[in-house]
């Protein structure tokens, strides 16, 4: 057991012994042969957080992608309220033999009093059913994914543009901004208003209420830059999703925004000075809500990525197919580390 795991602890492997991709269809024959993980509980802020950990995860490093299955302590609570909630949703949505699924095994962890789910893989959802633990995870090769943003992105890709010109477009209006690595802006977003300056005794508290980070119910905005692309990110959250904001940040330039949200929907989007060319639903390509719609495809080919692959995938290898033809594909790790980082008040 991790030795922060809140009391009762048990101890259990993913995937669940009764689907058709655990463990023992990958040869493993102990659970003690999985790749070891733990879940601890911190104090932030007075308040009690639980979150998951690995061997190595500090430095940076990742499971194994020969890895095939994870077994890690948990509460017992969460552990048996997976375990009956995935058999009362298995009936409720009429699961099949074969039929895929993925398991919120309580994702938002770090909220008082949240339940577990199993949810039926509908088309678009992501996937976590279908090969080897690496799989399961999803990808970390690129920037965003569901893996680093559970509940949900929103992330604009633009051309030739600097970070800070970029939070400026987007902000519609000169930004002061401050650096901020993910886990800093994941704090400011937990805590929000119960923020002191102890929880990030390594920022200055005027740097960030300049940034507008500390405004109650501001949107926090990451932007930094890779190749001769610039990108922000914005979790959960939808400011960045409105189609004016896109047109914005392409003038002069092209623009490229993917989101998904945690109810597994998805929509990617293209813009060219100004102009947006492309706005589509990637499980639906043929209805295109952009003004040339056969601009993205014709410069990606992503069409027939999405023909050619699972309908259940269609967001990730349109999103593939049209990042690697762009020249945009983000390492995820590239915002892991402190970039520019500002606040929007009351979201506008």
């Amino acid at each position: 057991m991790g030795a922060g795991t809140p009391e009762p602890a048990q101890c259990d492997e993913l995937r669940f012994a009764e689907c058709k991709v655990c463990g023992a269809r990958y040869g493993v024959a102990l659970g003690r042969t999985c790749q070891q993980c733990w879940v601890v509980s911190q104090a932030i802020g007075g308040k009690q957080y639980l979150s998951l950990t690995w061997p190595g995860l500090n430095e940076g490093k990742m499971p194994p992608a020969k890895a095939v299955c994870a077994r890690a302590s948990m509460p017992k609570g969460r552990n048996e309220g997976v375990g009956g909630e995935l058999g009362r949703e298995t009936k409720r949505w009429r699961l099949l033999g074969g039929d895929a699924y993925w398991v919120d095994a309580g994702s938002k962890q770090y909220l008082p009093h949240t339940t577990t789910a199993a949810r039926p893989l509908w088309p678009g959802s992501r996937q976590a059913a279908h090969g080897p633990f690496a799989e399961a995870m999803m990808s970390t090769e690129t920037l965003p994914n569901m893996r680093l943003y559970q509940f949900g992105y929103c992330t604009i890709f633009a051309k030739d543009v600097s970070p800070v010109e970029l939070l400026t477009r987007a902000a519609g209006a000169p930004a002061q901004p401050i650096a901020l690595s993910r886990a800093e802006a994941e704090t400011i977003t937990m805590l929000g208003e119960d923020l002191t300056e102890d929880d990030l005794p390594d920022l200055d508290a005027d740097a960030l209420e300049e940034a507008g980070l500390l405004a109650a119910g501001s949107t926090l905005l990451r932007a930094g830059t890779y190749g001769g692309w610039s990108f922000v990110i914005e979790p959960e959250s939808t400011y960045l999703a409105a189609d004016e904001i896109l047109a914005a940040i392409s003038h002069g330039t092209a623009a490229l925004s993917l989101r998904e949200s945690e109810s597994g929907s998805s929509w990617i989007a293209y813009a060219e000075n100004g102009d947006l060319l492309s706005s589509f639903d990637p499980l639906y390509p043929d209805t295109d809500y952009g003004t040339n719609p056969h601009r993205l495809a014709q410069l990606t080919g992503y069409r027939e990525a999405v023909s050619t692959g699972e309908r259940a995938e269609a967001f990730v290898n349109a999103a593939h197919a049209i990042q690697q033809a762009l020249l945009c594909a983000v390492p995820a790790a590239a915002d892991a580390d402190r970039i520019l980082a500002i606040g929007i008040a009351d979201g506008n």
